[in-house]
């Protein structure tokens, strides 16, 4: 309305990201777990004190538990399931790492989960609490402690092992006043399938887009999964 206008950059305009994962469980009740980030490609360009990885690069490693608390997710209408994640923050020993993949301070993050399977429908809600230290992102950003909030439904076959459907997840960051804010909130979107083969091994693939645009947030996001899973 003043006349005058901006251009939005962006740092990282491509990511190729995985995950090598680790997990378990006992007792029918505990699941116990290790992921360990490898961004292998990033193409964009240096802006705001912050460039673009020139070849592959781990981030930070997290652990995370949940137990069941009450139902089963797959065999009753409702259950509850609670669970927490710590991430280790390798910048604190190395701080040439680059800072989009890891962190100085360690996050933690306690999550309630919901969820229920009834006549081949599965859903879940999941309320998050991220907890980390303020920082400045760049020149401008600040990024901290966040509120996520996710829910999913999908038709389920548990007989033909196979599933479908879609996932929201709303991130936004709750301090310094900034909770729902356009420039401190994500919004994104995924429509995923899962499948698999022989009782043993689990293959899933999904694409969503990102609609709001705290930093971090994809367009266009493609994620493929295969896992050795066998079911008892």
């Amino acid at each position: 309305s003043k006349g005058s206008f901006s251009t939005l950059e962006a740092i990282v305009m491509h990511q190729l990201l995985g995950h090598i994962d680790v997990a378990g469980s006992f007792l029918d009740r505990v699941n116990l777990s290790f992921s360990l980030p490898v961004t292998f490609l990033e193409r964009g360009q240096p802006l705001a004190g912050v460039t673009p990885l020139a070849g592959a690069a781990v981030g930070d490693p997290r652990f995370a538990g949940q137990v069941r608390l009450y139902g089963h997710s797959d065999k009753t209408p409702f259950s509850v399931h609670f669970g927490a994640t710590v991430w280790v923050p390798l910048r604190r020993f190395n701080d040439s790492i680059a800072p989009q993949v890891s962190e100085q301070t360690v996050r933690f993050s306690p999550k309630l989960i919901l969820a229920g399977f009834h006549r081949k429908f599965r859903w879940s809600f999941t309320g998050a609490f991220v907890y980390r230290a303020e920082a400045l992102l760049g020149q401008t950003v600040t990024i901290g402690p966040e509120v996520q909030l996710g829910l999913s439904g999908s038709y389920a076959d548990l007989f033909h092992r196979f599933a479908i459907g879609p996932e929201v997840l709303l991130s936004t960051v709750v301090s310094g006043g900034n909770a729902f804010a356009r420039d401190y909130t994500s919004l994104e979107t995924l429509l995923g399938a899962h499948y698999n083969f022989a009782h043993q091994v689990q293959v899933g693939a999904a694409v969503g887009l990102g609609i709001l645009r705290e930093p971090g947030t994809p367009d266009v996001r493609f994620l493929f999964r295969l896992a050795y899973a066998p079911i008892r």
